[in-house]
């Protein structure tokens, strides 16, 4: 997905019919970080079966930071609608494993209610 997105990325910025802005380049140049970068998040999570969320999460966060900028330099009109469709796609995917990652917002911590193995969440005395 990320490696198609960058080729019809770059192609579309070589051989289209205007002048390319150096912000239209990074987004081909963040496209290719992604492209490396996403792996090692499934690597790092594969490695540490136990702690995957832990583990992998040094490997998402710098993923998280690359989709943040290339939103930011991102814009539908330098790309062709094809292209367009699979950046967004691949935007879509970076998302939906966001939710994996959010932390516990404060005040929302586990009742002794949602405890799954049956421990209690408060020490008994």
């Amino acid at each position: 997905m990320g490696r198609e997105a960058t080729f019809w990325a770059w192609r579309d910025l070589e051989f289209g019919s205007y002048q390319p802005t150096w912000s239209d380049w990074e987004v081909v140049i963040y496209l290719d970080h992604l492209t490396w970068q996403i792996p090692w998040v499934r690597r790092t999570a594969g490695k540490n079966t136990a702690t995957s969320r832990g583990a992998s999460k040094p490997s998402y966060d710098v993923v998280a930071y690359d989709a943040m900028m290339l939103r930011t330099r991102y814009r539908p009109a330098s790309f062709q609608p094809s292209t367009n469709a699979r950046i967004e796609r691949l935007l879509g995917l970076i998302d939906e494993i966001s939710t994996y990652y959010q932390l516990r917002k404060p005040g929302t911590s586990r009742s002794t209610d949602d405890q799954s193995d049956g421990r209690s969440a408060v020490p008994q005395r």
